[in-house]
């Protein structure tokens, strides 16, 4: 008897703790403040061919945004106005063995900007010295489209996976003028619950695939995107506040002169936030910042053989 008894305890023990279910959703409030600090891109190799003839060429591609917003005005969890100040905004595109570099940065780079979401899409203004380029002003999204696409619409357990709706997966990673998508897929797992950015979050595993077209100078091509990883959503903050995740970009269409290319690169996307901080008036980082100098005096070293 004694026996069974210390199984049956042994047994009680070994049950799982069952967590309450949790509530993951959009809870954006006017007068929230947030610096986001992001970097998105990569190397991979860049094919173009013509005719029997091939090459094959490094490339690096990506960019990296320091962000202050505050939220004027919101509805239903979503920002609907907000200012937004770019302190770093910088994009990188190079093919080494080219020489060819059109790394730069933005021109929205130390403006105020003003989005205001009207009939459904934002419509950004700016404050500042110097001119910004109308199609980067168009670029600009409130943020949350991703969250609005991840947030499950329903209390989940840890462990519970569940599908995006395919059109705000769409929202969420297209839109750029000359961008076409066609297929978007986003589906989410919620790993854990844990302390993070200052407040407990929900540890989203994700995995996402857009395809479709993208159109510059008149050159239609094919474009696809994989990404996976973690993503933490501010259970408080009612928002994304931060991301790891990693994927391959992949490219490929005809070029003139009866050239076809094909480009690969794999992607990392790191996000994280802080919340209740925005200096709208942090001096910018041109160039991309110290980091990116940092970075090249290491590879200048490990090629030197230090």
């Amino acid at each position: 008897m004694r026996l069974f008894g210390i199984t049956a305890l042994a047994a009680a023990l070994a049950l799982p703790v069952l967590a309450d279910p949790v509530e993951i959703k959009l809870g954006v409030k006017q007068g929230d403040k947030i610096t986001r600090i992001g970097e998105f891109g990569g190397k991979g190799k860049l094919a173009v061919k013509m005719g029997e003839q091939e090459q094959e060429l490094d490339c690096i591609m990506g960019e990296s945004s320091v962000i202050a917003e505050e939220v004027l005005e919101a509805k239903d969890g979503l920002p609907t106005k907000l200012k937004r100040y770019y302190s770093k905004n910088y994009n990188v595109e190079q093919i080494p063995d080219m020489g060819h570099d059109q790394s730069k940065d933005s021109t929205l780079l130390g403006k105020l900007l003003t989005l205001e979401v009207k009939d459904g899409k934002p419509v950004t203004t700016f404050e500042g010295a110097g001119e910004a380029e109308a199609k980067e002003l168009k670029k600009e999204k409130t943020g949350l489209e991703i969250d609005s696409a991840m947030v499950p619409g329903k209390a989940v357990n840890v462990g519970d996976s569940w599908e995006a709706d395919p059109e705000k997966a769409k929202n969420a990673f297209g839109g750029d003028e000359g961008e076409e998508i066609s297929e978007a897929s986003l589906a989410c797992t919620l790993e854990s619950l844990e302390e993070k950015y200052g407040q407990k979050c929900a540890k989203i595993q994700v995995k996402l695939t857009t395809k479709g077209t993208r159109t510059e100078n008149g050159q239609k091509m094919k474009v696809s995107l994989s990404l996976e990883g973690p993503v933490w959503f501010g259970l408080t903050a009612g928002r994304t506040l931060g991301m790891d995740l990693e994927g391959k970009l992949k490219s490929s269409g005809d070029l003139p002169g009866g050239q076809k290319m094909k480009l690969t690169i794999s992607i990392k996307a790191k996000a994280e936030s802080k919340t209740g901080v925005a200096d709208f008036s942090a001096k910018p980082e041109p160039g991309g910042g110290e980091e990116e100098g940092e970075e090249e005096e290491e590879e200048k070293e490990e090629g030197s053989g230090k």
